[in-house]
């Protein structure tokens, strides 16, 4: 299997994991300065979703569990990366 491809460093584009600015915290001894900032952050401020999303959006909060029923795939949290590689590995082409 081909390793992802990665962004730059510093190119902007990638929302940093709590465990770094928990980490940063530390190392800077801000107290819990940047973990607060960054909570506070709209890190997609140019993104337009679809007219429905909102909607989407606000019943996925107040759900209390998601059922999902799937005929010929399992699940992405339940499977094995062998399994997940597998659809695409043995993917056809044409008839």
């Amino acid at each position: 299997m081909r390793p992802l491809a990665r962004r730059p460093c510093g190119a902007g584009k990638q929302v940093p994991q709590d465990t770094f600015a928990i980490k940063c915290d530390e190392v800077l001894k801000t107290g819990a300065v940047l973990q607060d900032m960054r909570g506070k952050i709209d890190w997609y401020p140019n993104v337009e979703h679809p007219y429905w999303f909102r909607r989407r959006a606000l019943m996925d909060a107040r759900a209390t569990a998601i059922r999902l029923y799937e005929t010929h795939f399992m699940p992405g949290l339940l499977q094995t990366g062998d399994y997940s590689s597998s659809p695409v590995l043995h993917a056809r082409c044409g008839p």
